[in-house]
């Protein structure tokens, strides 16, 4: 499995729910960390739910989200999972990690101009 890496902003992270709902970037077609661009809907058809992790830890999950695509961002839409592991993550989501991760397999890529792309992949998990 690859892990990829994308700044994001926190849009909303509601404090009214008890889980506490959220909306994320998590890929964007640009150069990653890796020198990678993951293209836009690279993932489709994307699943219909995945599991949000802590720092690719498949042992705990924190929160489950619905992936979207918003032109050729791709972004996820969820809920943090009401354990105590799960909202010290929330907190510190609000607070100050700025950083989605992807987790996908069986990426098909080509080189453009030098630069390898991500064309084709299966969405695992986001961290």
């Amino acid at each position: 499995m690859e892990k990829r890496v994308a700044l994001f902003e926190v849009k909303a992270l509601d404090d009214t729910d008890m889980n506490g709902e959220f909306e994320a970037i998590l890929s964007v077609p640009t150069i990653d960390r890796d020198g990678e661009v993951i293209d836009g809907k690279a993932f489709e058809p994307l699943p219909d739910s995945i599991p949000i992790h802590a720092f690719h830890d498949f042992s705990s999950p924190v929160a489950t989200a619905t992936p979207f695509y918003e032109g050729d961002i791709l972004k996820a839409r969820g809920v943090f999972d009401p354990d105590q592991a799960a909202q010290t993550i929330r907190a510190k989501v609000a607070r100050s990690i700025r950083f989605m991760s992807v987790g996908f397999m069986g990426a098909t890529r080509t080189d453009e101009g030098g630069t390898p792309h991500i064309t084709k992949g299966e969405l695992l998990e986001a961290s």
